[in-house]
């Protein structure tokens, strides 16, 4: 399983697309996927689905959402009134290739740095978390991953010119 927040927020099992829920259950999944394998508070998750006026049972919907998302085969960790999200993100994969990336390029395989970056950059689809666009937070994160895939396009350019492939 896979939780992609680079674009419109998608589950994968392998190749497949796995229905997400409706668009709170939604909405709470990608705040947990914006911090991807660390704690998110209950206030976080409501300020994520309802803003700042959450209806009086807010939790206990929140922990049916997080129910479900469970029952679809996402690893979700719960201490001390937080939820963690242990299933793998797009973003850690694009961190991953990026830096196999680097490894490859300090290794003088140029090949293998280009393939890395290049399957970094084909898991952007998209604004990050869109479907958080109306938290500053999420509204700061979009920004740092925009910024790491620009930086990976110029990453890619500089391979290619070094290799000799100026198109």
């Amino acid at each position: 399983m896979q939780v992609c927040v680079l674009g419109p927020l998608i589950v994968r099992d392998g190749t497949v697309e796995v229905a997400a829920g409706g668009r709170l259950q939604r909405r709470v999944l990608a705040r947990l996927a914006m911090d991807g394998g660390r704690p998110v508070s209950l206030d976080d998750l409501e300020q994520a689905a309802w803003g700042d006026e959450p209806p009086p049972a807010a939790r206990h919907t929140i922990a049916t959402y997080i129910f479900r998302l469970r029952r679809l085969g996402l690893a979700i960790s719960t201490a001390a009134d937080r939820y963690t999200l242990e299933t793998p993100t797009d973003v850690g994969q694009v961190d991953g290739l990026a830096a196999d990336s680097r490894r490859a390029a300090e290794d003088h395989e140029p090949g293998r740095a280009l393939e890395a970056i290049r399957d970094a950059l084909a898991l952007s689809r998209g604004r990050p978390l869109i479907d958080l666009d109306d938290l500053p937070e999420a509204t700061i994160t979009a920004a740092q991953l925009n910024e790491l895939v620009e930086s990976l396009r110029e990453e890619l350019l500089t391979l290619e010119l070094d290799e000799g492939r100026p198109a």
